[in-house]
């Protein structure tokens, strides 16, 4: 019996062990004393490299790494014109470890970029881009390039997939230094695999307009670029799912991507009625609000509801039997070194079909009543996007870009609606009878011509913007009411 008190308690302290998580703190300065501050402090595992925890050191000098388990770890700490330091250590499940004070020693010769070493080097800073290495970041196979960023220090991914990186919204993401399905950062995370890649950078872009005229207007668009594997670089890869259940369930879709040296090309779909219906109200601001080069929404509509409803929206209410379909096209293509293309196709519609009843018991001081509620609703939706960008080289001087974005939507709804009541003895009181109808659709253009022009002097540039936009909204309705009151009859 004191045998196996005596294990049971020796068990429950390895437990107790090994959920316990440390803080590794401390402080980095130079040999003169001065705080390095921005400094990168990691801590790896040490038997893989792979990144456990991460901090910068703040202006005071001190940094934090919270969450870190038991185990045997290397400190790297890194700064610009300073070597690296690596700091053996062994955790055993106390609450904090203090470091104490690093000190850092400067390189005779300045670098313009420092790599954190190690067997799998996580992180390499190069003056305001960060680049991470993917496969210093372990996910579980067959996962998204959403569940990659997840792991990322400095990098959240929200519940409806929005991206931020060093606080700030993620508005771009691009593959290979193109654009991937327009300005849906979503698209690219969540349709590209994440045993494809090989590095995440994280920046900050200029505009389109000012990278194309040379014109800093100083904005900046939180970016980040997927670098594929060599071995994705050229050739094709892709992943499908199918799922089913009854009755008559299912969920499919799949993506297929085919890059090379010059061109990029990838084909994704969806499709399912378990009620997975689409967008986020989030996701659905990124439809209507447009983007890029003076890209123009798509709001407007019949149906009621946030910008009319053109796109099928989850609030998360899912009631009624949805059938959602979505499916895309990606193409970029370098024609020589003078012409490059870039297009995207986006389609998502739905069909929905409600019906509700609700009985309600009412009592009044000398009676009551009984009001029956029938409603029958069917809802359909198709959203077009299409999206395009062209440059070319007119010589060495001068060059152009046509921008355009267009989308058109499609919307229905016809309810049927039945009220009854009755008093306590089932005499009718009244019934009405409703129908609704709307239908609607929504056209957007907004085209975009940059020309440039360089002169001899440096910094010297001529530019000119032309745009059109146009957009046109239907909406009817109709509406049609029975009222066949009767005269109440008491006993």
């Amino acid at each position: 019996m004191k045998n196996l008190f005596t294990l049971i308690c020796a068990l429950f302290l390895t437990i107790s062990t090994m959920q316990a998580q440390t803080k590794v703190f401390g402080t980095v300065v130079d040999t003169t004393g001065e705080t390095l501050t921005g400094a990168t402090v990691m801590v790896l595992q040490a038997k893989d490299s792979l990144l456990s925890g991460f901090a910068l050191v703040d202006p005071k000098g001190a940094f934090e790494v919270t969450g870190v388990k038991a185990g045997d770890y290397i400190v790297q700490v890194s700064f610009l014109g300073y070597g690296v330091k690596k700091i053996p250590i062994t955790l055993a499940g106390e609450k904090e470890k203090d470091l104490g004070k690093i000190l850092m020693k400067e390189q005779t010769a300045m670098l313009n970029e420092y790599v954190v070493e190690g067997e799998r080097a996580p992180m390499t800073i190069k003056k305001d881009t960060v680049e991470f290495n993917a496969a210093a970041f372990k996910v579980q196979p067959n996962s998204t390039v959403e569940e990659l960023l997840k792991r990322l220090p400095g990098v959240e991914v929200e519940k409806d997939g929005n991206v931020k990186a060093q606080g700030e919204n993620v508005t771009r993401v691009l593959v290979n230094g193109k654009e991937f399905f327009g300005r849906d950062p979503k698209t690219a995370t969540r349709n590209l695999p994440a045993d494809a890649i090989d590095k995440i950078q994280v920046f900050d872009k200029m505009t389109d307009v000012a990278e194309f005229t040379g014109v800093d207007d100083g904005q900046r668009e939180k970016t980040i670029n997927l670098t594929l594997r060599p071995d994705r670089q050229n050739g094709t890869f892709g992943n499908f799912r199918l799922g089913g259940g009854g009755p008559e369930q299912f969920d499919l879709g799949g993506n297929m991507n085919r890059f090379s040296k010059t061109g990029q090309i990838s084909i994704i779909g969806s499709a399912n009625n378990v009620n997975r219906n689409g967008f986020s109200i989030n996701e659905y601001l990124d439809f209507s609000g447009g983007g890029g080069m003076g890209g123009g929404g798509m709001g407007g509509g019949g149906r009621g509801g946030i910008g009319g409803g053109d796109v099928p929206i989850n609030f998360g209410r899912n009631y009624g039997f949805t059938t959602f379909y979505s499916g895309g096209l990606n193409f970029s293509k370098d024609f020589g070194k003078k012409t490059k293309f870039n297009g995207s196709y986006l389609y998502s519609g739905f069909k929905k079909e409600t019906d509700q009843k609700s009985r309600t018991e009412n009592f009044l001081e000398k009676s009551a009543f009984i009001q029956s509620d029938t409603s029958e609703q069917d809802e359909t939706s198709d959203v077009h996007r299409l999206n395009f960008t062209l440059d070319h080289d007119l010589d060495s001087t001068q060059s152009i870009r046509v921008v355009s974005r267009v989308s058109f939507s499609q919307n229905g709804s016809d309810v049927l609606s039945n009220s009854f009541s009755t008093n306590e003895q089932s005499i009718p009181r009244n019934s009405s009878d409703q129908t609704n109808a709307s239908d609607g659709s929504n056209v957007n253009l907004n085209t975009t011509l940059l020309y440039r022009k360089k002169f001899g002097r440096r910094g010297r540039n001529l530019s000119t913007t032309f745009t059109l936009n146009n957009e046109m909204v239907q909406s009817p309705t109709g509406k049609t009411i029975t009222r066949l009151p009767t005269r109440s009859t008491t006993a």
